[in-house]
């Protein structure tokens, strides 16, 4: 096909009529492309099904093979209608030339991130694929159902993907469709008014769009929120931001929960007053799984809130780059989502800011080997050496035991980044003491019975002044 013809989506369906509004009568998608000026070389082309039928009385369907309630729309009708109505009518070489969609319930969930990726797929606009090197997208085919389904042989040989727009029924595919296309389109440019509009919307950054007031300013005896009408344009972007995600933590747990994974995934930051003494590639994992309890059988520990505040502020002090709290339990990452969506909050920032900074520095992670990789990503693909505590001495360690000086000379001779790992419950589980680069010799205090059971807060405020006290006496990890 050429550039200078218009891309095209067909609508395969037995009741056209149900379109109209959506694209030619009303609407904001219907006003844009009825606008040449916007430049969207985009056109629609309706199939009537029941034109297929091949018989007098115009039937699609028929029962189904096996028994059971309704009708099912037939292989041959449909057949006919993509190959003869599109293929053919379209003037097509083939099937190829076309992505075929039928709406589906038991298809690929339909999100905002989809409706962009399919809206390239089929672009109208050079703005939308603006990568002369690649070959222009295919025209689509949206076929909707009707009855009880479609024959499973259709779907098999003649559509490319099945999509849903959620888990319940509808009479028909034309809702459907029409929830596809409106999705889709209103993000070409020209079909919304202001181009900031779809940007700001719910779903867009995995967020629900914060709350809206219009006039009257008073409504009820509830005034619209200060910081809207301060004319505080930071302070109002700001106030949006938090109120769109604790929305959406109070009403799509779901849908915050990947947004928090996001921001985790996201550009793990030396916070801007951190000591300039030492280099910011110190990182700190502290493990929950696996571990050993008293009994040495490898268990998972419940987090503490004591753990994760005493050992943020040990970290924000020493100038650690980022504290991962590594679990396996959702449960147990729900309950510190729950704790660290209020300290990471302008509020808790106003309440206490020295707290505020010190968890801001807290991710969380499932596995070492999951901080490893986002360490690995953010940190340009420099070395990263894994270093373990021990409360105690094993002959299996002593080629990897380091005294604090070796390990920083060592990491400043290489230039790698440390990722320097605390076990709770009774110390980390052996594999991961087989996969370190590194063992620290341990604490040693001065009880004469050599009683050694420090809380891992207090071993990890230890382990920083030894590291970090020798850094500032003279060994200094590479910039």
């Amino acid at each position: 096909m050429t550039e200078s013809k218009k891309h095209r989506i067909w609508i395969l369906t037995l009741f056209p009529e149900y379109f109209t509004p959506l694209l030619s009568s009303s609407g904001v998608i219907a006003r844009a492309l009825a606008d040449p000026s916007n430049g969207l070389d985009l056109e629609f082309r309706l199939v009537q099904i029941r034109e297929w039928a091949g018989n007098r009385y115009g039937s699609v369907d028929d029962s189904p093979y096996g028994g059971g309630p309704g009708m099912i729309m037939r292989a041959d009708v449909l057949q006919r209608a993509l190959m003869e109505g599109v293929v053919t009518a379209g003037g097509y070489q083939d099937r190829s030339q076309l992505q075929v969609i039928y709406l589906s319930p038991r298809g690929k969930q339909w999100n905002g991130a989809l409706a962009k990726e399919k809206l390239q797929s089929v672009s109208c606009s050079r703005d939308f694929w603006p990568d002369p090197s690649r070959d222009f997208p295919r025209d689509m085919v949206l076929i909707c159902g009707r009855y009880e389904g479609v024959d499973e042989r259709f779907i098999k040989k003649y559509v490319d993907e099945e999509i849903s727009i959620g888990d319940y029924i509808l009479s028909g595919g034309e809702i459907a469709a029409m929830a596809v296309l409106d999705s889709m389109l209103r993000y070409l440019p020209g079909v919304l008014g202001n181009a900031e509009s779809a940007i700001k919307e719910s779903f867009e950054d995995s967020l629900l769009e914060a709350p809206q007031y219009t006039r009257p300013r008073i409504f009820e005896e509830e005034e619209v929120p200060a910081t809207l009408i301060s004319g505080h344009h930071k302070e109002i972007a700001e106030y949006q931001l938090n109120a769109s995600v604790g929305l959406t933590k109070q009403l799509r747990p779901d849908l915050y929960q990947r947004y928090y994974q996001q921001q985790n995934k996201a550009e793990i930051k030396t916070s801007p007053k951190t000591s300039p003494k030492i280099s910011p590639r110190i990182y700190l994992g502290l493990v929950h799984g696996p571990v050993k309890n008293k009994l040495g059988e490898e268990v998972t520990t419940s987090v503490t809130n004591l753990d994760v505040h005493d050992i943020a502020r040990s970290c924000r002090t020493y100038g650690v780059s980022a504290f991962f709290i590594i679990t396996p339990v959702w449960a147990q990452q729900q309950l510190l989502e729950r704790m660290l969506g209020y300290w990471k909050s302008d509020s808790a920032n106003l309440y206490n800011p020295d707290r505020h900074d010190a968890l801001s520095l807290v991710r969380l992670s499932n596995s070492v080997e999951e901080v490893l990789r986002q360490i690995d990503h953010h940190n340009d693909h420099q070395k990263v050496k894994v270093a373990v505590t021990s409360a105690t001495t094993s002959g299996s360690m002593a080629a990897k035991m380091r005294t604090d000086q070796q390990l920083l000379q060592e990491l400043a001779t290489d230039g790698s980044s440390m990722l320097l790992l605390f076990g709770t419950g009774y110390g980390l589980a052996p594999s991961l003491f087989q996969s370190a680069d590194y063992c620290l010799t341990p604490i040693y205090g001065a009880a004469e019975d050599n009683y050694n059971h420090l809380s891992v807060r207090s071993a990890v405020a230890i382990y920083f002044e030894r590291l970090f006290g020798a850094a500032q006496s003279g060994v200094f990890l590479p910039k």
